[in-house]
């Protein structure tokens, strides 16, 4: 019953690791593009949104912020020392086969629809299937007693640093020899997401791919105050020299892109920092992340922090990109019913873009963005400068989400709809493809589409 259990647990994580899937092939556009296409590879016809009003770059800083999280565990030496023996014997049949139990169970690339079974056949397929060595990195250990899982990268030199290229999760169990042999392991390539810089130059070679002419860059400087990370004694500094090097990316190509700054509404320096960034940087908006920031409305506190920054930006005539799902499990219309209420109307004179349509990416946020589409129908005043982007809002979507989104797309109006792919760094989609699953999968007319790719934020016009 135990093997049979730990059996049917790695079932389950496996079926839930990403497969590649095929994107449905862009659509062919209207008669005439929006412009003429960069890349030469793309037909002359081909529709490609003018701008991709949802983008990001990485620092060198933020790059090796997010990848400590890929840091070791610390293992008991009897476990140590099953870890040494599986990076020695990798490409070894005879000693890999020691390893394992005799009935032990291997679901691993390149064929996910059968499981190896036993000692022997998962040593000869794991001997051969890698072509040169590599470390193993433990993330997370557990024993307890007979029986433990172990979680391994299995780590190869880029860069000159040791990073990850696949993972492993492992059910070890001792035997009479009280030595710890894998039970069942389930092996995933690529494994976890692994950050390096992307810069200004990078991103316009993946908007040529796209025949994208131009697009908003958003820093990621609210990075710096997640609230999943204790504060920093320097956070500001942070903040800031995160700030001016995006801003000075940006600055590289001042034709193609356009910076907006990033900060944390809720920390005490947020007003200083969008002065500077109007004053200094010289940035056309800011964007904040309030899931990221860890923002609610319904906190009196924030509520009037975030009330603050709209007003101070609106006086500085600065747009404003705001994520604004939270991570509560209750966020939707009364979160937006507060944000209509009390924050929208501070901000009256500039345009307010909400990121991926009131949700967090992949899809949206229905019952939020219902209550800006009712406001929108209304006429309300409030939203006359209001726009949202569909940055990753098709993906990972059922058919009757997509008809869904296809019908909110059109209650609050085309216009009013900003093409955003959210796609650059790491483990995205480019682009190019965030584009073709939109204009593949969303049920709009060619029309629309092409109506959705012409739209430029008024923010750019200016």
């Amino acid at each position: 019953m135990t093997r049979f259990v730990l059996t049917c647990m790695l079932l389950l994580c496996c079926s839930c690791v990403p497969t590649p899937s095929t994107a449905p092939a862009a659509a062919r556009g209207a008669s005439k593009a929006p412009w003429a296409p960069s890349d030469p590879s793309l037909p002359h016809d081909f529709l490609a949104p003018i701008v991709d009003h949802h983008q990001h770059l990485l620092s060198p800083a933020l790059a090796t912020l997010w990848n400590e999280k890929l840091t070791a565990a610390s293992l008991p030496p009897d476990v140590a020392e099953l870890v040494v023996a599986l990076e020695g014997s990798w490409n070894n049949e005879g000693m890999l086969a020691e390893l394992y139990e005799e009935d032990s169970v291997l679901m691993a690339p390149p064929s996910w629809e059968y499981l190896t079974h036993g000692r022997a056949a998962i040593a000869a397929r794991l001997a051969h299937l890698f072509r040169a060595s590599y470390k193993l990195a433990p993330a997370s250990v557990h024993t307890d007693g007979a029986a433990g899982y172990l979680v391994l990268y299995l780590e190869r030199p880029r860069g000159g640093v040791e990073l990850p290229f696949a993972e492993a999760l492992l059910m070890i169990q001792r035997d009479g020899d009280h030595k710890w042999r894998v039970a069942t392991e389930a092996l995933r390539v690529p494994g976890p997401e692994v950050y390096s810089a992307f810069e200004a130059k990078d991103l316009l070679t993946l908007l040529d791919q796209a025949g994208i002419r131009r697009a908003v860059v958003l820093s990621a400087a609210y990075a710096w105050s997640d609230k999943g990370h204790a504060p920093w004694p320097d956070e500001y500094a942070r903040v800031r020299a995160e700030n001016d090097w995006s801003a000075q990316q940006v600055a590289q190509f001042p034709a193609r892109l356009v910076a907006f700054c990033g900060i944390s509404p809720i920390r005490d320096y947020a007003l200083e920092e969008v002065r500077r960034c109007a004053s200094e940087l010289h940035a056309r908006g800011v964007k904040m992340h309030f899931s990221n920031s860890g923002v609610e409305l319904a906190n009196p506190e924030h509520l009037r922090a975030v009330q603050a920054v709209f007003a101070e930006a609106n006086r500085l005539k600065l747009a404003l990109v705001v994520h604004l799902q939270t991570e509560k499990v209750a966020y939707g219309a009364a979160d937006a019913q507060i944000f209509l209420n009390e924050v929208l109307p501070k901000a009256p004179d500039i345009v307010v873009q909400i990121a991926h349509m009131a949700g967090s990416g992949p899809g949206w946020n229905d019952e939020a963005f219902e209550v800006y589409a009712d406001a929108v129908g209304k006429g309300d005043p409030r939203t006359a400068r209001l726009y949202f982007d569909v940055a990753t809002c098709a993906e990972e979507q059922s058919y009757s989400r997509l008809v869904r989104l296809a019908q909110r797309i059109r209650q609050v109006g085309i216009n009013r709809i900003l093409y955003g792919s959210d796609a650059s760094f790491g483990n995205r989609a480019t682009p190019r493809q965030e584009w073709a699953t939109f204009q593949g999968y969303v049920p709009l007319s060619q029309a629309e589409l092409a109506a959705i790719a012409s739209n430029v934020a008024p923010y750019l016009s200016n």
